[in-house]
């Protein structure tokens, strides 16, 4: 995530177009790692900013258990070496359009990591979250090491 803090006095230029969606759209994305050049799928979202969500994301704040999850799973992998993306795109229909990619995704054997792991805030411990989910992402990569790689190719 580049770092948006400026100087004082310091500017940023925007050459070329920048076309913002329309306010009423919204966008799904899907949090990905790549391995031998598979791309592994491991959540699945939407929203009606995504550079907000994103930012909620790498935030990982501890009262929304979806940002804290999301964001430890993918500094997880990084810290593996694992190269995380994040493709998403423009949708007016995003809730269907995240249900239709969850549901597809897990019939093509991926374990995602929505609906998985919640938890209430409150009663809730930081140090035993994270390490629910490092070990749910230990589950997604365990047949990475043991030779299994049972998700070959692309998913997009």
């Amino acid at each position: 995530m580049p770092d948006y803090r400026f100087e004082e006095g310091t500017e940023m230029r925007i050459s070329g177009e920048l076309k913002f969606p329309p306010l009423s759209c919204g966008f799904v994305c899907i949090f990905y790692f790549e391995n031998e050049g598979a791309k592994i799928p491991f959540y699945v979202g939407e929203g009606a900013s995504v550079h907000m969500r994103v930012t909620d994301y790498f935030r990982k704040q501890f009262a929304c258990a979806t940002d804290f999850n999301v964001g430890t799973a993918a500094g997880y992998l990084r810290s593996k070496g694992y190269l995380v993306k994040v493709r998403y795109w423009q949708t007016s229909n995003r809730e269907w359009e995240e249900s239709q990619e969850i549901s597809g995704l897990r019939r093509k054997g991926f374990p995602l990591l929505n609906g998985q792991l919640g938890y209430k805030y409150q009663p809730a411990n930081r140090a035993q979250q994270q390490a629910r989910v490092h070990a749910y992402v230990d589950t997604i990569l365990m047949p990475l090491h043991s030779g299994e790689e049972q998700w070959k190719g692309s998913i997009f």
